[in-house]
């Protein structure tokens, strides 16, 4: 049995290194488990490869190639002498699939390509068999979408998937990295394990809204990021145009927002700050769109109180010092925005930041969830809807 290792270093879209993340690696059935580094490096040690005193000398049944694969995979087969060599292939019932293949083959290496088109989704299984000698079954991976393969004989297809003892290949099946935070992130399509060891490098994992790393709205760019099984933008919104502290916006169809100090040079960095019923558009039901670009909504007490669970009521997690500042470990990056008073004073600017939520506690009053500057607490409370926060949208 030969002995290889797998390493690389986990990074996000951004270039941040992912620190304390499970990463799980599937070879055939066999599964290996490690956790990133405090500087994103993992690494596998130990990953077996095929076991060869199982088989007799001078055969070799190499996995299948690709696998995921898309319908069409590859089986490599070496014989010392002729022989007949058989594939049956069945589901997971156990049931045959295709048609077994079963042909006299000559001494050497020879390629047999698998046709599954038109079957589903999912794990089979191929029984390669030879002569009386030896029985091997492999598991394949059916994926429509992943990695297609050429027919034998067509030049396109120039790859060279031979697994003998010499070279020592192993096919990596899934690369899974997952926390609570990150959520699950499946990695296929790796490069195969030749010689001792492979070195991934930087693994990127990206941590935006599938196809939607990002959104114009309103003529400014807001990231957005996965956080659990929620996506957020990533910036406080800054749309409307600025009235002065001391006034109040008024249901005209123009949104109306407040910049703290009445500079908008902080708008600029922290977004805007807006009482309830501008940001809601006038509308008292929980979950709405308000001001927040299509598809996405002012988020409820109920999905903020999730995003807290998320961050094990951490707000270190989601707090952010400056508009560089990625030490938190979520991608939420609050920055610490102040607020204004109903008297039209603005207030706490880098000591805490509030954010309203979408649902009400009375005709007058809103929950509202508020991080402070100088202690690791997330809050949900509530005040009267003349208070002017800022405003953090989540996907529909």
């Amino acid at each position: 049995m030969f002995s290889q290792s797998l390493k690389g270093k986990l990074v996000d879209h951004e270039n941040h290194i992912l620190s304390n993340l499970s990463l799980t690696l599937f070879i055939d059935n066999r599964t290996y488990q490690t956790v990133s580094a405090t500087d994103g490096t993992f690494i596998f040690d130990n990953i077996l490869s095929i076991e060869y005193e199982t088989i007799p000398s001078g055969y070799i049944i190499s996995n299948n190639y690709p696998n995921p694969f898309n319908p069409l995979t590859r089986i490599m087969v070496t014989l010392p002498s002729n022989g007949n060599v058989k594939i049956s292939t069945y589901n997971l019932l156990g049931e045959k699939v295709i048609s077994d293949v079963s042909m006299e083959l000559t001494s050497g290496s020879h390629s047999i390509d698998l046709e599954f088109d038109g079957l589903p989704n999912g794990v089979y299984f191929a029984n390669v068999s030879i002569d009386d000698k030896l029985s091997v079954v492999k598991k394949l991976m059916l994926l429509y979408g992943s990695q297609h393969l050429f027919p034998i004989g067509n030049s396109a297809d120039t790859r060279n998937i031979h697994v003998n003892k010499n070279t020592e290949t192993i096919k990596i099946d899934s690369l899974i990295v997952s926390s609570k935070i990150i959520g699950k992130k499946v990695l296929i399509n790796l490069p195969s394990i030749i010689g001792n060891s492979l070195d991934l490098g930087d693994v990127v994992i990206e941590r935006f809204c599938p196809g939607l790393p990002t959104i114009l709205y309103e003529g400014k760019t807001y990231n957005t990021i996965q956080i659990g099984e929620q996506f957020w933008l990533k910036e406080n919104l800054d749309i409307g145009r600025m009235i002065l502290g001391d006034s109040n916006p008024s249901n005209n169809g123009v949104i109306e927002k407040y910049s703290y100090d009445n500079d908008t040079n902080y708008s600029n960095i922290y977004g805007g700050l807006y009482q309830w019923d501008e940001a809601m558009k006038y509308s008292p039901n929980e979950g709405s769109k308000g001001i927040c670009p299509d598809g996405w909504h002012i988020p409820t007490k109920s999905e903020f109180e999730k995003l807290i669970e998320t961050v094990d009521s951490n707000s270190n997690y989601l707090k952010a010092f400056s508009e560089n500042d990625n030490s938190n470990l979520s991608g939420f990056s609050a920055l610490i925005a102040g607020h204004r008073n109903p008297d039209g004073l603005f207030r706490m600017l880098e000591s805490n930041t509030s954010f309203w939520l979408s649902s009400e506690f009375f005709t007058g009053d809103a929950f509202y969830a508020y991080i402070r500057k100088n202690n690791n607490e997330i809050n949900i409370d509530f005040c009267v809807k003349d208070y002017a926060f800022s405003i953090r949208c989540l996907k529909d």
